[in-house]
């Protein structure tokens, strides 16, 4: 068996430089796998290089490649979103409408941002970002165009899917109106760990809920969405009679779906059937 021999008097900053530009990186007298982030002994080459053939770097390198091409993407995605095309604006407009994708996927309102302690702290510690606009700007210039990115890759996914299943129901808020709400599911692989992902289509406030709004709405949205009605496995809702009539008129467009009633919302009536038989006391 050969052995390779220990090279004591090498740096760390050389040892990064004998590999291409992002493989590795010298900091505080350590090795770092750039892609990794671990440290790695720079004396033995032929222990970095067994690390880079490894499959986990490997699958990491490719995760972190796909992750930048992904970016990269999306970068000039948002640019195109916006009038001005200079290379300083359109890293300023990408910094910006990140922070706002990211407060609004956390769910945290924009007013937070003009807190003069927050809004001091990003714009000296983001990158690109610049002179920080107010929360009134970011909700009307950025927030619109998040909502618009959203809805074109959820697009994507949706019409890239073989099968989608809906999941409807109807519910009221505090104002009396009633708001149907219309969840898609893509098919997922069946051997993957992942559970599937429910998306949230759409919400529409209906004057009236019948069978026929219903069917209507439901039937608009999955055209605005791109989906194929061929591709729609299945009709999911709760057990009221007009969700079953809406399903009996979409039957002939929706040819490849079956209506299945939610088993949560019967346990709920058997539950609450139950319940009315016993007197309070």
């Amino acid at each position: 068996m050969m052995l390779t021999k220990r090279a004591e008097y090498v740096s760390c900053e050389e040892r990064a430089r004998q590999y291409p530009k992002g493989t590795l990186h010298a900091d505080s007298e350590k090795l770092f796998c750039s892609c990794y982030n671990i440290t790695l002994d720079h004396t033995w080459k032929g222990t970095i290089d067994r690390h880079l053939e490894s499959l986990v770097h490997v699958s990491k390198r490719k995760a972190s490649e796909e992750a930048q091409d992904k970016k990269a993407k999306k970068q000039a995605t948002v640019a195109g979103m916006f009038s001005r095309h200079t290379e300083v604006r359109d890293a300023r407009n990408f910094a910006v409408f990140d922070l706002v994708d990211a407060f609004t996927a956390a769910n945290i309102p924009l007013e937070k941002l003009d807190h003069p302690s927050l809004h001091s702290y990003l714009q000296n510690h983001i990158s690109n970002l610049g002179l920080l606009p107010v929360s009134q700007h970011l909700r009307t210039d950025y927030q619109q165009k998040v909502f618009k990115n959203h809805k074109k890759q959820l697009k994507a996914v949706l019409s890239a899917a073989s099968s989608v299943a809906i999941v409807t129901d109807e519910a009221s808020d505090t104002q009396d109106r009633f708001g149907l709400h219309i969840l898609f599911i893509p098919e997922v692989d069946t051997t993957s760990e992942l559970s599937p992902a429910a998306y949230l289509a759409d919400i529409v406030y209906l004057e009236k809920v019948n069978a026929v709004t219903v069917s209507q709405t439901v039937l608009t949205c999955v055209a605005n969405m791109g989906v194929s009605y061929n591709n729609v496995s299945t009709f999911v809702t709760d057990n009221a009679s007009y969700m079953s009539k809406a399903f009996e008129k979409m039957t002939g467009i929706l040819p490849n779906t079956v209506h299945c009633t939610c088993n949560a919302h019967i346990l709920s009536l058997v539950g609450e059937t139950w319940r009315k038989n016993f007197q309070r006391r």
